[in-house]
């Protein structure tokens, strides 16, 4: 027997799971202009904050408050005694913050976890580390976090032109998020919402230099789709987001699979980052998240399978089938390309 995610909480601009999960059906807009924070063009930075910047600059604290909130929000009291999982963004590893971190969380929000173990997403994908979870029969939680909400990050994306901007129409807007899932064996309590299985994970490794393109942007993610779509897609969610090499990539996969899709789906993905910001290495997670809840439109029947596409800048490539509200076992990710 597999398990099943089982419950998620969430920390995100839009709030909780229950309450940002209500606002996404409502494409409400998680973001505004930080006037306390000011850009390359001389005006207040657009982002999706959490946790509003004014409120809370120290980044070490940030980091511990939103993994706290997302415990916080999981529909069921965590367990004593079982394992966590932590996906953590690369940025992070260039800092001094991991090992206090760590302490913070296993001290505070985490002390009732018997382990707290650290995956880099650069290593291994938090797709990899969700299906793995699922694998095993004892319950156990997954976790991931990332943020853009720091001085030296958003100056590092401006200088390089990927935030949006009055010079920039074509980056995205700052955000960051939190998300706690709860693995658990098929036969326990449900939750109220936020249930179902990883019905496959493809993943692979584009080396292509985003930050001088050559060719046609998107081949290596068209082949993921190919492997993964099959009759059974209700609901298309991509990580569109502003920017110009994401647009490209959708493209090429929407053009050449629409076939193969429903043209409801091509004609009108699913795009959380316009609503939540971009959210880094949370944005997977995320639309995992909300495809195993009701998405804007109601669902056709209770069994509701989702095709999720996600990139990220350092080349990790991911199609992710998720199904919701029924039991079936999780397939293992498959991997091919160079590691990322």
């Amino acid at each position: 027997m597999t398990g099943i995610v089982n419950g998620i909480g969430l920390a995100s601009a839009l709030g909780g799971y229950e309450a940002a999960t209500t606002a996404y059906r409502a494409n409400a807009r998680g973001f505004k202009r930080e006037r306390s924070v000011i850009g390359v063009d001389g005006m207040g930075v657009t982002m999706a904050a959490a946790i509003p910047m004014p409120e809370m600059r120290d980044i070490l604290d940030r980091l511990v408050t939103l993994i706290s909130d997302a415990v916080a929000d999981l529909p069921v009291p965590m367990s004593s005694n079982i394992p966590i999982t932590l996906c953590l963004p690369p940025w992070l590893r260039e800092t001094d913050l991991t090992e206090p971190l760590a302490q913070r969380l296993a001290q505070g929000a985490l002390r009732q976890t018997s382990e707290l173990r650290l995956a880099w997403e650069d290593d291994t994908p938090f797709a990899s580390v969700l299906t793995a979870a699922l694998a095993q029969e004892e319950e156990r939680l997954v976790a991931v976090l990332d943020t853009y909400l720091l001085p030296e990050l958003l100056d590092l994306l401006a200088a390089t032109g990927r935030i949006q901007s009055s010079r920039q129409p074509h980056g995205f807007i700052p955000g960051e998020a939190a998300l706690v899932f709860r693995v658990t064996p098929q036969g326990a309590d449900m939750a109220p919402a936020g249930v179902g299985h990883i019905a496959g994970a493809r993943i692979a490794h584009d080396e292509t230099d985003l930050t001088r393109p050559e060719g046609l942007l998107g081949e290596i993610i068209a082949d993921l789709w190919a492997e993964a779509i099959d009759a059974r897609t209700d609901r298309l969610l991509l990580d569109l987001n502003g920017e110009r090499w994401r647009a490209e990539e959708a493209a090429h996969c929407l053009a050449r699979h629409a076939d193969r899709l429903d043209a409801a789906l091509t004609g009108d993905p699913e795009t959380p980052a316009l609503n939540f910001g971009y959210t880094g290495i949370a944005a997977a997670p995320l639309m995992i998240a909300l495809a195993l809840t009701d998405g804007p439109k109601p669902p056709e029947r209770t069994e509701e399978w989702s095709l999720i596409s996600a990139s990220l800048y350092g080349g990790t490539r991911m199609v992710i089938r998720t199904v919701r509200g029924v039991a079936q076992p999780s397939q293992p990710v498959t991997a091919r390309g160079n590691p990322p």
